[in-house]
């Protein structure tokens, strides 16, 4: 996957406002297993996926712990990768609209 700076730093910045994470923290749980996918989820995920204005990021985090739960796979899905937004929506990280 050939890397876009201005995703990239797009998504370091909604990163850092939703989760309070650089994106070093990012590459180091995923980096080892999987490089590629650091890259996605930092670029793709919110670099443009979380930049639509049609959700905030507090309905965006809520409707994803909605949709693990309807899945019956919320407790085991809160693993590692999906504990950030299911963390980030039970805590409320990101209370704000915006």
């Amino acid at each position: 996957m050939q890397s876009d700076p201005q995703r990239r730093a797009r998504g370091t910045q909604k990163l850092g406002e939703i989760l309070g994470q650089a994106p070093e923290q990012v590459e180091r749980s995923l980096g080892d297993v999987a490089p590629q996918l650091a890259t996605y989820v930092l670029e793709t995920i919110y670099g443009e996926i979380y930049q639509s204005p049609v959700l905030d990021s507090r309905t965006r985090q809520i409707v994803t712990v909605a949709a693990l739960a309807t899945l019956g796979t919320a407790a085991r899905n809160c693993g590692p990768i999906s504990a950030v937004p299911c963390g980030a929506a039970l805590d409320g990280r990101n209370s704000s609209r915006s």
